[in-house]
């Protein structure tokens, strides 16, 4: 158990600066000094402004005397140690869309001016997934990961990002975004709000070898997707990815 103790109080109080200060400072500091090692103290206030709720739990302690403060208050520990995380596995579509070059980005345009480019970047992408009801999605500096129930919004929405991304080239000609995209299904495990899994592994590393303003497919995706006669793909291509043994089927998809 961490030697580390908090103390939770709710009140009134006075500004000065960048500091507070007053009596519901005061209980708060004499509340900590007396949870336990690795306890949340809380006070019968808090316990009152937060309510009935599944998230919280308060366990009554009892009622504690608090120096220079007349009667007796009513604490309650708040429990705090996670539970572990419920598990289940689901199948997905995957879009991985990973930016090309961010390094030289940087160098090119400096800080400023390449997280400008960057907010851009993100932009589009969380606007189109939007669009397409992706059900889960991660938006990092140069890579997006989503998820979507079936084949065909997936599809559209890389076909949409390709061409929003094409659009914005178009308008910035001198800052083009050059993105490629991978496509692939599979189960993985759900755990909160993330995914694990070997499928999602396997998506990451296959955005990662596509060309500039591409969308590769995966075999099992392009399986899943045939029934659609709107999607065209090209010739199958033999690729090797790191940390997946073998030779694996792609499939460049025709977006333009």
């Amino acid at each position: 158990m961490p030697d580390i103790r908090i103390g939770i109080n709710v009140g009134e109080v006075i500004q000065e600066g960048d500091d507070v200060a007053g009596l519901a400072v005061d209980a708060a500091e004499h509340i900590q000094s007396k949870a336990k090692a690795g306890h949340i103290l809380a006070s019968e206030l808090v316990r009152g402004v937060v309510g009935a709720t599944e998230d919280v739990q308060f366990k009554e302690r009892g009622r504690v005397q608090l120096k220079n403060f007349p009667g007796r208050w009513r604490l309650y520990d708040v429990p705090w140690q996670q539970h572990e995380a419920r598990k289940e596995s689901v199948t997905c579509c995957f879009l991985i869309c990973d930016l090309v070059s961010t390094t030289d980005l940087f160098e090119r345009l400096g800080d400023e001016q390449g997280a400008e480019f960057i907010r851009a970047y993100h932009a589009i992408a969380r606007a189109e997934l939007s669009a397409y009801d992706s059900f889960w999605s991660k938006v990092m500096v140069d890579n997006v990961f989503s998820a979507f129930r079936s084949p065909k919004p997936t599809i559209e929405c890389a076909i949409a990002l390709q061409k929003a991304f094409a659009v914005r080239t178009e308008e910035h000609s001198e800052d083009p975004i050059r993105a490629r995209i991978a496509l692939h299904v599979g189960e993985v495990v759900r755990e909160a709000d993330d995914f694990l899994g070997r499928t999602l592994n396997f998506a990451v590393r296959l955005s990662g070898i596509g060309e500039p303003e591409t969308i590769l497919a995966s075999h099992p995706f392009r399986e899943l997707s045939e029934g659609d006669e709107s999607v065209v793909y090209g010739e199958e291509m033999g690729v090797e990815l790191r940390g997946f043994p073998g030779k694996h089927s792609v499939y460049q998809l025709s977006w333009r």
